[in-house]
């Protein structure tokens, strides 16, 4: 007879250390390659048309007071990299304030799970490093004092900030939005899913942070463990933890998350693009290379089916 081959309780938790691993690099590698795919498809986008557009800034606001005419008539000048406009992106970027403009409830719960969101990231950069640190050390007896390193107090100061602001601002804007009917019928499935996500995330980190772990030493000897492919044992709560972390990281490349990139497209390549449509400019060039392009929309004033040059050549 055959005995029925069984796992010890050591083979199962070697076969968890082995797959957070590879879930690990995986999650790191695949967001790696997402965003930086993002970023190529959207730097080699179609020049924006700007039909619908007009500048935001003050200072290029100004020269059309006297009307179009004395606004052609002065020399072009880019306007792009103003510190007027690099203000106004840094602003928008940092502070939200189109969001504060309008809705400020909003915008409270936004920035406090922004602020958790970035702490996170911080934190997750300081636990590698320190790592990292360890493993080309080439200390051969690791102990979780030596892994924790001088950076620990950093390390408790950002787990603390990531993990209340994250279960406070997620909470807040997951709630905001069931609430409101206009941003329920306008928000995707996949929204709430990742606020579930992120909340899950920081409530168990705060409660490894204060009944298992609160240096987060376990943490950091994972990821010595990682870079020398050789597993090292964590708890169940931290193996849920590592979970969560790399969960949140692979869905992030599926939400508007990477506005943080995005915004720099729309600002500078869009919004402040007013570079003239002058004969053998680069411009024309950049617009002559998609006028053939077909029309997939329909309207009123265009009929789909046509190419950008015949709706063009038609309107005239």
């Amino acid at each position: 007879m055959f005995e029925a081959n069984t796992f010890s309780k050591s083979d199962l938790g070697l076969t968890m250390d082995i797959f957070l691993i590879l879930l690990t690099c995986f999650a790191y590698i695949f967001i790696l390659v997402a965003y930086s795919a993002k970023i190529v498809k959207y730097a080699r986008m179609p020049i924006h048309l700007r039909w619908e557009l007009f500048t935001a800034t003050k200072t290029e606001k100004k020269p059309y007071h006297h009307g179009l005419t004395a606004f052609e008539a002065q020399p072009f000048q880019s306007s792009r990299w103003r510190l007027s406009n690099v203000w106004s992106f840094l602003k928008e970027y940092l502070w939200f304030h189109s969001y504060l403009s309008h809705d400020k409830t909003y915008w409270c719960f936004l920035y406090i799970a922004h602020i958790g969101f970035v702490s996170l990231i911080i934190f997750q950069a300081v636990c590698i490093a320190t790592a990292l640190g360890t493993f080309l050390a080439h200390d051969q007896t690791i102990t979780a004092e030596r892994a924790t390193g001088s950076l620990v107090a950093l390390r408790i100061l950002l787990a603390i900030i990531s993990f209340a602001a994250g279960i406070i601002g997620n909470i807040g804007l997951m709630v905001y939005r069931i609430s409101h009917r206009d941003l329920r019928l306008y928000t995707p499935p996949l929204t709430f899913i990742g606020y579930c996500i992120s909340i899950c995330t920081c409530l168990i980190g705060f409660i490894l942070l204060l009944t298992n772990d609160p240096h987060f030493s376990g943490y950091v000897l994972f990821f010595v463990g990682m870079f020398q492919i050789k597993p090292i044992a964590v708890s169940g709560l931290l193996g849920l933890f590592i979970f969560l972390n790399m969960l949140h990281l692979i869905y992030l490349p599926f939400t508007p998350g990477f506005h943080y990139v995005t915004r720099f497209f729309a600002f500078f390549n869009v919004l402040w693009d007013t570079r003239p449509n002058q004969k053998g400019s680069p411009v024309e060039k950049a617009i002559g290379q998609v006028m053939g392009k077909k029309i997939t929309w329909s309207a009123p004033h265009i009929k789909s089916g046509q190419t950008w040059e015949q709706a063009a050549k038609h309107r005239s």
